[in-house]
């Protein structure tokens, strides 16, 4: 048998290592590598699936907030137009707002209700009779747009009165008659009291 020379018996060893080496490599870290790269690909992914999950649940979130507002809302204007005329109630707010203001309430007039053109509500008109001086007449219209129902002042016409009492004291006070105008939802046929 032949003898290898150390010289070929240190290239032989040489190449071997170099196989070794390139085997591990190629076999044993390229694929780790690639696997490296895979996770990072699914971790892009699952990062892009979360940013997509966190919007979506803001937007509940803020549908869900948007909701109970839009609850709240339609309570205080389903408050402000009931389905039915609650006379008497509107009588009473509107008698309290006077009294709250310092006014005399002399007199109130409803109206045969008028249903709107589409059919949708109904609007009756009430005449108010008020004494009392300018600045509480001027208060008293201010606050009946901040009662629970909705209550617009259509009309108003305005006098002022000097009486003299036994004594011959002079006293005057304003005379307020106004129109004020009340909705239903749907359609009322006449002022109901309940």
């Amino acid at each position: 048998m032949n003898k290898l020379s150390s010289r070929n018996q240190l290239i032989i060893a040489g190449v071997i290592i170099v196989l070794i080496s390139a085997a591990v490599v190629f076999l044993g870290i390229m694929p780790l590598f690639e696997k490296a790269a895979d996770i990072d690909i699914q971790m892009l992914d699952a990062d892009t699936q979360m940013q997509a999950a966190n919007a979506l649940v803001e937007r509940r979130l803020s549908a869900k907030e948007r909701a109970a507002e839009n609850q709240v809302e339609l309570l205080r204007i389903a408050n402000q137009v009931p389905e039915a005329p609650q006379l008497p109630s509107v009588i009473i707010e509107l008698q309290d707002t006077a009294n709250a203001t310092g006014l005399d309430f002399i007199q109130i007039t409803p109206s045969v209700p008028a249903v709107s053109e589409d059919g949708t509500y109904s609007t009756m008109s009430l005449g108010v009779t008020l004494h009392g001086d300018w600045s509480d007449i001027i208060e008293y219209t201010r606050k009946i747009d901040k009662l629970s129902r909705g209550v617009r002042v259509k009309l108003g016409s305005f006098s002022r009165v000097e009486e003299t009492d036994e004594i011959g004291d002079v006293t005057s006070y304003i005379n307020a008659q106004m129109t004020l105008e009340v909705y239903v939802m749907g359609v009322t046929t006449a002022p109901a009291a309940q």
